[in-house]
């Protein structure tokens, strides 16, 4: 076999051989290997959705970037010449910074066309001379611990501020979507892997996510899910006559029994169904979330 130039194939031999060497180990590693690497599958999910209706983006971003595998999925998706001012990244843990930087060399993406930092992304951030960012993934560390309240300063940090609170100690999520937002551009779209935690724990949460809600739609989302008295509610009003005042208040509380009888789709909705829980071999817990999630998607935008 004669190889040749590995810049004249149209596969990227080096940076995929790496990439599937990489996605065995996480696999094999469980959950300790998801720090190393982001599914195919679900990083190019994440890329399409910030990439819509666009075909160039100015930089990209992703502040908890692992071995870089959801930057890379632009190079390949929209071609690296139209990532027109590199790519930009932030990783804590030095193993796998340095994965990622192997991983953008293997991909023929020069020195001079992307920025991986060191360091932790929401004490010790770096790139504040690079945002905004015009498209920002990510698939950040679920529920871990930070400094939260005990660092007096982060309270004032621009990033964290608008919320008027600070996420809790134990559970980073929210801190990671608040400065997600904060860098991103004004015609930007940002995609984040979150765990389903944020939608529904309390406190702190509760009143970033009634930040977040009405930034989107102001003053629309007064339910008692987001923060808000329920009798206030106006954001769910249709799940409120859907589900009458019963039992249950917002879709969130459905169990597997009104998910069927509330969550109903179409022949085409079936079939997209079937197809992807085949291919990502999901479970039924997942389907109902699925389902759920959509359908509370369908009612912000009040549609069936």
């Amino acid at each position: 076999m004669k190889p040749g130039d590995y810049r004249n194939n149209t596969i990227d031999a080096f940076g995929d051989a790496y990439e599937y060497l990489m996605a065995m180990y996480a696999s094999n590693a469980g959950k300790s290997g998801g720090e190393y690497y982001t599914p195919q599958e679900v990083s190019e999910l994440l890329t399409r959705i910030t990439l819509v209706g666009k075909t160039e983006v100015i930089k990209i971003y992703d502040p908890a970037c692992g071995s870089g595998s959801l930057l890379l999925k632009f190079a390949k998706i929209l071609g690296k010449e139209n990532v027109r001012l590199g790519f930009f990244g932030q990783e804590i843990n030095i193993t796998t910074y340095n994965l990622c930087r192997i991983n953008m060399f293997f991909h023929d993406i020069d020195y001079d066309r992307f920025d991986i930092g060191h360091g932790d992304t929401l004490t010790d951030t770096l790139h504040w001379d690079d945002e905004p960012f015009e498209a920002i993934v990510s698939n950040p560390p679920y529920s871990i611990k930070w400094e939260g309240d005990a660092n007096p300063l982060l309270i004032n940090d621009p990033r964290f501020s608008p919320a008027g609170v600070l996420a809790p100690k134990s559970k980073a999520d929210l801190a990671f979507i608040m400065h997600s937002l904060s860098w991103l551009a004004a015609s930007g779209t940002a995609a984040i892997v979150c765990f389903p935690g944020v939608m529904y724990r309390g406190g702190a949460e509760q009143k970033i996510r009634a930040y977040l809600v009405d930034g989107v739609r102001p003053h629309a989302c007064q339910c008692g899910l987001f923060g808000y008295p329920a009798a206030e509610c106006s954001c769910s009003y249709g799940q409120l006559q859907r589900f009458g005042w019963a039992q249950l208040s917002c879709n969130a509380e459905m169990g597997p029994q009104q998910v069927t009888e509330y969550c109903q789709t179409d022949a085409a909705g079936r079939d997209l169904q079937r197809r992807v829980f085949s291919r990502l071999q999901l479970i039924g817990h997942a389907y109902d979330r699925i389902l759920k999630v959509a359908c509370t998607i369908a009612d912000l935008d009040e549609e069936q």
